[in-house]
Formats: structure tokens, sequence, C-alpha cells
């Protein structure tokens, strides 16, 4: 154990080499931090590491904790290649009898053993943070898992309704995520979000939020009641830049009303008669709302077969000028290369290009639908 280590360099020093004023001292990220400090008082810290950062080896040097006192301290540095790690800080040797002192005398035994220590504790962190690392590692691959289980197919479905989902996380837990949910016999509800950020906290909010709005779909319609009820939900959260954007389309196959919200999410399209319209974003991110802003659900009559395509923003490149994704070269003339009664080809086609791109730095989700 660390305490086992630092008790028996402690007792070598103290009852061994009769040394009564010392100090043990470790380096990390630019800090400096005392692991045990005996008679010593309080050394300028940057003047410390200055000095540690310059010597290589056992020197005596200037009283480090009064410089006016005249007398010497035997400073005793561990380095790692070119980091240095530790250092030892022995005192005081009187001027005149400095080859005398025990610090001296014993220099090369308390720099062996003094290395040895070093070596043996930064091993043990260096496994304590291996075994976190494993653990991490599983517990990030379970995360995953249950994100890619809460997930429906990549393809289905409902009556004459038909999707296909294209998902590509950045990373193995996905801040991104698409849903579909049967509200009843007539209505069928599709969403992509993006929830800010990266990494584990992105993922776990997003499970949360998804299995939160697949529920309340079940019993609250698309409206302003349940988009303030989401809001209320993410800021439940008391996370700091934590919002979701994200585009909610329902579609009720009796009456033929789309029902369509995009909150801060990339303007969807609707592609129908072969003209296309860009459903834009009119409302900040969820978890962004404030009571004075005026939610509206736009509806529109689908009156013929119509392609829906829903997306977060890593597929489009601003940098690029892209906006949308009728901005990708790529994707700018997909209505004049295919009718909308060819969606199977689409989605190939869809396949082809997004998985010739080279593995994103963003999560990248895509839900084509088709009425």
């Amino acid at each position: 154990p660390e305490e086992f280590l630092i008790e028996y360099m402690k007792q070598i020093l103290e009852k061994e080499l009769e040394v009564t004023r010392y100090c043990i001292c470790f380096l990390e990220q630019g800090s400096i931090g005392y692991l045990h400090k005996k008679n010593m008082g309080n050394f300028p810290a940057d003047e410390l590491i200055s000095l540690i950062n310059r010597e290589r080896e056992p020197r005596v040097i200037p009283r480090l904790d009064n410089p006016l006192h005249g007398n010497m301290d035997v400073l005793i540095p561990v380095w790692h290649k070119n980091t240095p790690l530790a250092a030892l800080i022995i005192g005081e040797v009187s001027g005149e009898k400095q080859e005398f002192a025990p610090s001296i005398r014993h220099l090369y035994f308390i720099h062996t053993l003094f290395n040895i220590i070093v070596v043996a504790l930064e091993n043990k962190k260096m496994f304590k943070k291996l075994i976190e690392s494993e653990i991490l590692k599983n517990e990030i691959e379970t995360a995953s898992i249950i994100q890619k289980v809460l997930l429906p197919p990549p393809a289905g479905k409902f009556g004459k309704i038909k999707y296909r989902a294209f998902y590509y996380p950045a990373s193995r837990i996905c801040g991104d995520f698409y849903d579909t949910v049967s509200i009843n016999q007539d209505e069928t509800a599709f969403l992509v979000a993006d929830v800010t950020g990266k990494g584990i906290s992105a993922g776990i909010a997003a499970v949360a939020f998804q299995s939160t709005l697949r529920t309340f779909l079940n019993f609250i319609p698309l409206s302003p009641r349940l988009v303030m009820t989401m809001d209320d939900f993410c800021k439940k959260f008391q996370l700091q830049d934590l919002f979701v954007a994200i585009t909610i389309m329902t579609f009720n196959s009796r009456t033929g009303l789309l029902s369509c919200l995009n909150c801060g999410n990339t303007p969807a399209i609707l592609i129908e008669n072969n003209k296309i319209s860009l459903l834009q974003s009119i409302l900040p991110p969820i978890g962004l709302l404030t009571p004075e802003l005026v939610i509206k659900i736009e509806v529109r009559k689908i009156y013929s077969p119509a392609l829906l395509i829903i997306y977060s923003d890593g597929l489009i490149d601003p940098k690029n000028n892209e906006f949308s994704l009728l901005d990708n070269p790529s994707f700018s003339k997909l209505h004049e290369k295919f009718t909308i009664n060819q969606f199977d080809d689409i989605c190939e086609f869809f396949k082809k290009e997004l998985s010739s791109k080279s593995p994103p730095d963003d999560d990248r989700t895509l839900l084509l639908v088709s009425i």
C-alpha cells in the first residue's frame, strides 16, 4: 500500500539516517503536491517546480524555505524519461560539515531507495487507472447496448407507411437518436433528435429523453403542452448547456394530416408531387424554451404519395454553406434521380452515399419515411 511505502521511507530517513528536516513531494500536470513534510516551512511552489525541472541528479541547493538562513538542503529528483515525477528534499546541511552529513554520506542509497518507492507508487497509480479504464470501457459497452436496444428496427412498416433509418454514432455512445411510435391504429410518430455534447453524458441524456418522450407520446398529442412538458423534463437534469434539437412528425393515415414540430433541428424535407418543402425550425431547442414563446404545430394535408427526410446536423457542413441536406451536392439532385414510389432505391442511394464517407466526427442520423 502507498501508506506503507511512505512510512518505510520515513523510518529510513528519521531512525536510520537521523534526518530531522525533509519533504517528499510529487509533480503532476504542472502542479506540486506534498506526501509528507517534517520541520520544513512553505516553499515557493513556482521556484520549486522550476528547480526540479532543471535538475536530473541529486545536488546541494540553498535552503528553500528560508534562503536567508545560510544552510543548505539536498534535492533528490526522480524522472521518468523526460518527465519529473517526484522530489525528496533533505535538510539541512551545514557548510563546514557537508561531507559528514547523513544525507551526503548515504546519498546514493537514498537516491536509489527513493527511486524504487516512486516507481512502485507510479506503477500502482497506472494499474489503478488501467482497472478504472477497463471498468469504464465495460460500462460504456453496456450503455451502448442499452441505447441501441431502445432504438426501433432500422426498417419497418406501419400499414402503408414505410420507414428506413440510418444511424452512425461518432463514438460508442451517441447523442443522436431516432424513434418511431405507433400512437394508435391511425396515428404514427417519427422523430430525430440530437442531444448536445458527445460521449457518456449526451448518451445518458438521450436515453432518458427518448424513453420519456416515447411514454408521453402515448398520452399527450403533439401539442404545445407536450413540448413544454419535455422542456421541463430536460431542465430537471440541471446540467449546463443541456438541450435537445428535435424534429417530431405525426401522420394520421385516416385524415391524411401531417403534424410537424421542429425545435432547433436541421430543416426536415417533404417531397410531394415532385415539389420540395423545407420544414424549418421556428423554435429554440428543447431545454431552452421560455414561457412567453408561442408554440405552433404546423399541420398540412398529404394528398398523394410523399417522402419525408428527417436528419440530424451531422449530415451537413455549415463550413461549406450547407444548411440543409439539399445544399449537399450528393443529395441535391435526389428528387430528379428517383420518383417517390422508388423508396427502396432511394434507401439504397442514401446507404451507398453515407457508407462511402469517412468515419463521422459527429453523430449522424437519417430517417426516411414513405407515405
